[in-house]
């Protein structure tokens, strides 16, 4: 069967309106913030690196630790022989993190403030 130029035309352009909408719509799903990379404070000259893996590291890379980023951006840290643990809840306030409130974090970009340090992506 043979489709008119115009046809042709309209079915092309339907499907790359219709990849357009799905490539839009993936996108958008991939703008949350991650944590991993490697994050570096001027006011205290230390680095700390998240990978992929669920695992970090700091600076003098000392000790590995665990970690896992909850949907509602919690993250939960386990560490040593004993499972030691600890939770930081996410927040949107960054002055709150920058407290040294050591119950909240602020991630935005390329900005993380962690234990009451603010960190720059590297």
């Amino acid at each position: 069967m043979r489709y008119k130029k115009g046809v042709k035309k309209m079915f092309f352009s339907g499907w790359m309106f219709v990849l357009f909408l799905c490539g839009s719509v993936m996108m958008g799903c991939g703008s949350k913030d991650s944590i991993v990379g490697t994050w570096y404070s001027w006011e205290s000259d230390h680095t700390i690196s998240f990978y992929e893996d669920g695992t970090c590291m700091d600076g003098d890379g000392t000790e590995i630790i665990n970690y896992k980023q909850q949907e509602d951006g919690t993250l939960m840290f386990t560490w040593g022989l004993f499972g030691n643990e600890r939770v930081l809840k996410r927040t949107e306030d960054k002055d709150r993190a920058l407290e040294e409130d050591d119950d909240y974090y602020y991630l935005s970009k390329d900005t993380f403030v962690f234990y009451g340090t603010e960190y720059e992506r590297q």
